[in-house]
């Protein structure tokens, strides 16, 4: 289950201010290349127990649609898999994203071992 509750606790790279909801636009804190921005995101999808999906950026420049998807890895269902990951759009794409990708990839790697060493301690 994605827990937005507690949000900032498995996710400590990214900040919302307010509470996500489907629909709602809020201002969301990331930082990048060393500098905290503030980027307005749109929750186009909040399933709590299959999917969380925010799109955020101007979309005729570079907008990116990142996602967080539960599945059962397991024929039992006692075993989750999360994937995560970001489609990216826009007329600047081809020029920004050499410059974008190993920033973006760090940022991943550093959530896949928080949300991992999270996991980990909640297991009696």
């Amino acid at each position: 289950m994605i827990q937005l509750d507690k949000y900032h606790e498995w996710n400590p790279f990214v900040q919302f201010q307010g509470t996500p909801c489907q629909g709602a636009s809020l201002p969301m804190q990331v930082t990048l290349f060393n500098r905290t921005l503030d980027v307005r995101v749109l929750f186009e999808t909040l399933d709590p127990e299959r999917e969380l999906r925010w799109v955020g950026g101007p979309k005729w420049l570079m907008s990116g649609s990142h996602y967080f998807k539960l599945s059962s890895a397991d024929a039992s269902g006692a075993t989750t898999e999360l994937i995560q990951g970001e489609e990216f759009s826009g007329i600047a794409l081809p020029l920004l994203w050499p410059l974008m990708k190993k920033e973006l990839d760090g940022l991943y790697e550093n959530f896949n071992r928080a949300i991992k060493e999270r996991v980990e301690a909640s297991r009696p």
